[in-house]
């Protein structure tokens, strides 16, 4: 990672963009960081309900598995077979999906950003 520059190089942009660059970017070894974090965590999770999966091992290890939570983060604006899907889903896993939505969705802010989407 030595070979990519570090974010805090860049004191030209501010805190907003800096964490643009470290999320949407992988050209510095923050963003590297992040990327080669969030792979982890999602191989983590498709591991997870591989395991859980798995009779044996679900009997075994049924009460840690429990605590493990399944998450969709909700923008008000999906299709009605993204619910329907996530609806099969719950009934698959036997677990209840926890649908975020704090009241905020796309609309809100479409709204709040004058109608302009950032690129």
């Amino acid at each position: 990672m030595d070979n990519y520059p570090s974010i805090k190089e860049r004191a030209d942009l501010s805190n907003k963009q800096k964490w643009y660059a470290i999320i949407f970017g992988a050209d510095t070894q923050e963003g590297r960081r992040f990327d080669i974090w969030l792979l982890w965590a999602i191989l983590f999770s498709v591991l997870t309900l591989m395991v859980d999966s798995v009779p044996s091992i679900h009997a075994k290890y049924a009460l840690q598995l429990k605590y493990i939570e399944y998450f969709f983060t909700d923008t008000g604006e999906e299709l009605h077979e993204v619910y329907s899907y996530l609806t099969k889903l719950e009934g698959f896993l036997g677990k209840k999906i926890e649908r975020l939505n704090p009241g905020r969705d796309f609309k809100f802010y479409l709204k709040l950003y004058n109608y302009w989407l950032p690129s």
